[in-house]
């Protein structure tokens, strides 16, 4: 990825004079600037998948998708939620089909 931000494109903020700053509308629409925020903030945050009501009950799981990638949250017969990407690593296929629902005892 070759994205970066040129200097002469950002707009110095006018705080001393009081006036509102606002971003510049080509970061709104530029692809390159996207995909440097994608790497650069998103990717390195924390990222809500669901809350835990969501999924209640051992084996319930909810999935988010998150830049083409799929992320599964599952609960776990311990109650604890663990999240993984949503991948075998073997067939690289999906594991579960649908947003949400149940699971049964294992994945498989």
């Amino acid at each position: 990825m070759n994205a970066r931000i040129e200097t002469g494109r950002i707009p110095t903020p006018a705080i001393a004079s009081g006036e509102g700053f606002s971003l510049p509308a080509w970061i709104y629409r530029d692809p390159e600037f996207f995909e440097l925020e994608k790497q650069t903030i998103f990717r390195k945050a924390w990222q809500l998948v669901c809350h835990v009501n969501d999924i209640p009950k051992a084996c319930d799981y909810h999935t988010f998708d998150f830049f083409n990638e799929s992320v599964r949250a599952v609960r776990g017969d311990d109650g604890l939620v663990r999240s993984f990407f949503d991948v075998c690593r073997h067939r690289a296929s999906r594991l579960v089909d649908g947003t949400h629902g149940n699971c049964g005892r294992r994945i498989v």
